[in-house]
């Protein structure tokens, strides 16, 4: 749940959130007091009031997903004053750890004086996983960035 500023309800004219999600356009959810109108600009339908707007002008997020990363804004207008709080929202995601074995077969032996390799991927993880390996030996670390955010 993000908040907006704490002022009197009864004496907000205006509330609006502006969103800007680093995967998509800009978009602004708000309300107007006089009329008691919603107004929704935003296309993900997970983006919500977290009651009616007249009653808290919290914002919450339904099922948080890598693409709701970005900055969030609530600013509530009065007459005299108005009032902002900006967030900046990060979503860490937990990454898929496996262990490819590249070699044959998939149970291993390992003898004196031969070579073998394995490789330890973590996939889709932010921030990036940290693969340790035990006893120390010859690793190397690559790191691939994805579109979402992810590495």
């Amino acid at each position: 749940m993000l908040h907006c500023p704490q002022t009197p309800s009864k004496k907000a004219k205006f509330i609006i959130w502006e969103i800007a999600l680093i995967s998509q356009p800009p978009c602004t959810i708000s309300y107007r007091v006089e009329n008691n109108e919603t107004s929704k600009g935003c296309a993900d339908e997970r983006i919500t009031w977290v009651s009616t707007p007249d009653q808290s002008p919290d914002l919450q997020i339904n099922a948080v997903a890598l693409g709701h990363d970005g900055l969030y804004s609530c600013q509530i207008h009065t007459l005299r004053n108005n009032f902002q709080q900006e967030y900046s929202f990060h979503v860490i995601d937990k990454p898929q750890c496996y262990l490819l074995q590249y070699f044959s077969p998939p149970e291993v032996t390992l003898v004196q004086g031969e070579n073998r390799t394995a490789v330890c991927e973590a996939i889709v993880g932010k921030p990036v996983a940290q693969i340790f390996w035990t006893p120390d030996g010859d690793c190397k670390m690559v790191t691939e960035s994805h579109s979402n955010g992810t590495m």
